[in-house]
C-alpha cells in the first residue's frame, strides 16, 4: 500500500492519504506506477497465515519519471495472549480484546491504528497473532455489558516469533445513558452520540460512539471512574442543533441517566459576489 503525505491547511498538520495498493507476484516483486511526486509511507501486509508480520517504510520520496526501489525484509510475526479476570477474580468470557499501534505523525503528534481484535473464551483467555515484531501495542479489554466492569488498557512489547503475555484484572465500571427527544417530546432515531474521556493531560480522547435506535436510547457501559464529555449529533438533514455535555463524572458501579432534548438550530444565509459586485 502507498500512502502519500498530505498537508491539511485547515488543521495545519500532515496526514497520510491512501493512494494505491498492489499484490506481489510469485517472485515477491511488485511494481506500482502512476504515483504523484511526493513523500510516501509504503506498507507491506503479508498474507494471513504466512507467519510474517507487516512492515512500514515512511519517508519514501517519489520523483516524476523516476523509479524508486523499495525492498522489504519481513521478520517472523509475534503475538499477544493473556487472561481477563473480573473483580471477583473469576475469568470473564466474551471480553472484546482490541490491539492498536501508536503511530507518530510528521508533526510529532500520534494516532492509534487498529491491528487486530478477538474475544476471550470460556476460560477468559485470548490470543492475537500476526503482529509486527519490535513494536509496542496498546491492548484494550472491553467486558460484556452484563458484567458491569470497567474497560482497561495495558501495553505490550512484541518480539519476533514470541508471544507477549498481558492479563487484566477488571474493576467495577460505571455507565451513562438516556433517551433523546425533540422539543415536541418525540424520541429521535439516528442520533450519533460520542463519549470522550479526560486523560492525564486534561485533554479528551474518544472512547466510543453509538447511534440511537427507534426508542431514542443510548448507553455507554464499562467506563472507568473519570470525567467524560458527550457530543450529540442529530441526524443529517434535520434542522436540529448538536449538543455538548461536559464535566460528566462517572463513578464505579453507578449508571448516570442523562436524558436529552434537541432543539432547532440557527441559520446563516448570505450572498457571495465577485469584486465587481
Amino acid at each position: 500500500e502507498a500512502h502519500r503525505k498530505i498537508f491539511n491547511a485547515a488543521t495545519n498538520t500532515y496526514f497520510y492519504q491512501f493512494q494505491k495498493e498492489i499484490l506481489t507476484n510469485n517472485l515477491g516483486s511488485f511494481n506500482m506506477p502512476g504515483l504523484p511526486a511526493g513523500e510516501y509511507l509504503i506498507r507491506c501486509n503479508p498474507p494471513i497465515g504466512s507467519g510474517y508480520g507487516p512492515k512500514e517504510m515512511p519517508g519514501i520520496y517519489i520523483n516524476a519519471n523516476e523509479q524508486t526501489l523499495v525492498n522489504f525484509y519481513l521478520a517472523t510475526a509475534g503475538g499477544i495472549n493473556g487472561v481477563v479476570y473480573g473483580s471477583d477474580n473469576l475469568p470473564v468470557m466474551n471480553t472484546k480484546i482490541t490491539v492498536t499501534e501508536q503511530i507518530w505523525n510528521p508533526d510529532n503528534t500520534y494516532r492509534y491504528e487498529y491491528r487486530g481484535q478477538t474475544v476471550t473464551d470460556s476460560t477468559g483467555s485470548f490470543i492475537l497473532s500476526g503482529l509486527s515484531p519490535d513494536k509496542s501495542y496498546r491492548v484494550e479489554a472491553i467486558p460484556p455489558a452484563d458484567k458491569y466492569l470497567a474497560r482497561q488498557y495495558n501495553w505490550a512489547y512484541v518480539y519476533s516469533n514470541q508471544v507477549a503475555n498481558v492479563s487484566f484484572y477488571l474493576n467495577a465500571g460505571g455507565a451513562v445513558g438516556g433517551v433523546i427527544k425533540n422539543s415536541s417530546g418525540q424520541v429521535l432515531r439516528g442520533v450519533k452520540v460520542e463519549i470522550w474521556e479526560r486523560n492525564y493531560e486534561g485533554k479528551y480522547e474518544n472512547r466510543d460512539v453509538v447511534t440511537t435506535g427507534t426508542d431514542g436510547k443510548y448507553l455507554f457501559y464499562s467506563l472507568t471512574a473519570n470525567v467524560y464529555h458527550l457530543y450529540i449529533a442529530p441526524p443529517a438533514g434535520t434542522p436540529l442543533a448538536e449538543q455538548h455535555i461536559d464535566g460528566i463524572s462517572i463513578t464505579a458501579g453507578v449508571t448516570n441517566t442523562i436524558d436529552l432534548t434537541l432543539y432547532p438550530g440557527g441559520y446563516i444565509s448570505g450572498t457571495v459576489k465577485d469584486y465587481l459586485g
